[in-house]
């Protein structure tokens, strides 16, 4: 079994979708299967690999569009001369990733094309759901990390709810005892689609308590400088973590704060809930729809409403005993979300669409 795997970022870039990218490679090559990737930027996984304009750092391209229609393009190129034949090829992205996805399918005599859209749908115009929608009868399996783009997409006679894993340290017991003064903490990139500047306006209600931004992105000057003219002390930004690192920092904190606009499922909010943290959680990608509200956390219909995070970190604050039950429910729920089972379940679906 040969897999052409196509994504324009590999690790060392940190974000959900590399990391899924990664793991799941490592696991189809550790269960005897061939993968190929071709990207832009970042470090091969294997010598197989194959780097597309590699000079040209295409994700800083505005808009993203044309930088992903120069490194299709570049796919193509490559193709033509040197001829790669594969059973499947893999796609990662969003609906514009597809638009050459049958030119690909042709030139590499693949038998299937499998889609894994990480995006979120909800906040997409009528147009983009259509584009979407049309661009993903070119694959033959689509998955979705995220339950709102599931949605959009559930008429597709493949498509599979299905959200990314989680990497086996965030399991860990380690020695690590809570922080004396309840912390909260948030992991996410330093993006405008995080919308953090709501957290910092939680924070503010809230100066007995300690709040953690980790991450890193292009808003982190923005931040801290909204940190700054708020003269918060009880905030930090203190960068990104690897994932040891990371761990010992969820676990010594007290609950998990999610305030994102758009999501697909997020591997932060996974990755907290196997290191045992209650959630209180914007609704991005849908996660109300499944994570239950009031077992596992609460969820925030509107992103940017400061007054109801401020309530229910109050109640769960109240209770030390709340606190600990939707922890402990997080930590059992998130055994299903562990790589090996992930990885299991994507391939086994992936050569079941080859069928």
């Amino acid at each position: 079994m040969k897999i052409l795997r196509i994504y324009s970022k590999l690790p060392p870039f940190f974000g959900g979708m590399e990391n899924h990218i990664r793991y799941l490679t490592e696991y189809q090559k550790d269960n005897g299967i061939q993968v190929n990737i071709f990207f832009n930027q970042g470090n091969k996984l294997s010598a197989h690999d194959v780097q597309i304009l590699g000079a040209v750092p295409l994700h800083r391209i505005r808009p993203q569009f044309i930088g992903i229609l120069f490194f299709y393009f570049g796919i193509m190129l490559h193709l033509l001369f040197n001829r790669t034949k594969v059973d499947l090829v893999h796609i990662h992205g969003d609906w514009s990733s597809l638009l050459f996805a049958r030119c690909i399918k042709k030139l590499t005599q693949s038998s299937k094309i499998i889609f894994s859209f990480h995006g979120s749908a909800e906040h997409y115009t009528l147009l983009k759901k259509k584009m979407l929608t049309q661009m993903a009868k070119q694959a033959d399996r689509v998955f979705c990390t995220g339950y709102n783009s599931f949605l959009v997409l559930k008429h597709h006679p493949g498509s599979i709810f299905q959200p990314s894993g989680i990497d086996p340290v965030f399991f860990e017991k380690k020695s690590v005892e809570k922080n004396k003064i309840i912390t909260i903490i948030t992991v996410a990139s330093l993006s405008k689609v995080k919308n953090l500047a709501t957290i910092i306006s939680i924070a503010a209600k809230f100066p007995q308590l300690v709040f953690i931004i980790a991450g890193e992105g292009p808003e982190r000057k923005a931040i801290e400088s909204l940190i700054k003219r708020k003269d918060l002390t009880n905030v930090s930004v203190p960068g990104h973590f690897g994932k040891q690192e990371l761990a010992e920092l969820l676990q010594a904190a007290h609950i998990f704060l999610m305030s994102s606009l758009e999501e697909g499922t997020s591997t932060a909010v996974l990755e907290a809930m196997a290191c045992g943290l209650p959630l209180v959680c914007s609704d991005a990608g849908g996660l109300s729809r499944f994570l239950e509200d009031g077992k596992h956390g609460f969820f925030i219909r509107d992103p940017k409403d400061v007054d109801a995070y401020c309530r229910l970190i109050k109640e769960l604050t109240d209770s030390r005993d709340r606190m600990k039950s939707f922890g402990l429910a997080n930590r059992e729920f998130a055994k299903a979300f562990s790589w090996s089972s992930v990885g299991k379940q994507i391939t086994e679906k992936m050569l079941d669409a080859q069928n």
